[in-house]
């Protein structure tokens, strides 16, 4: 179904969630027919991963990732890139 990466300062867990084989129906759409016969929700397992680095997954398991956290002010605004820079400065 799906993985969540989640923590704080000091530590980040992966959790996989999956659903049960049993409960899948043939064809396609298979989530909101699971959904249907479950009053309304997907029922998972939620597999809390030892021992994995999480990022090392994500980076295992995507050609391309980005990830943008940007205040609620700024939903929906575009944004420029009027000067690019480093942090310490490159030269």
């Amino acid at each position: 179904m799906g993985f969540e990466i989640g923590g704080g300062e000091h530590d980040h867990d992966l959790h996989v969630l999956a659903v049960n084989r049993d409960i899948v129906p043939e064809g396609g759409g298979v989530f909101p027919k699971i959904a249907a016969a479950n009053g309304g929700e997907i029922p998972v397992t939620d597999f809390l991963m030892h021992d994995v680095d999480p990022y090392a997954i994500l980076k295992a398991i995507t050609h391309s990732f980005e990830l943008r956290m940007r205040p609620v002010g700024a939903e929906g605004l575009p944004i420029r890139v009027t000067r690019p820079s480093d942090v310490p400065e490159q030269e």
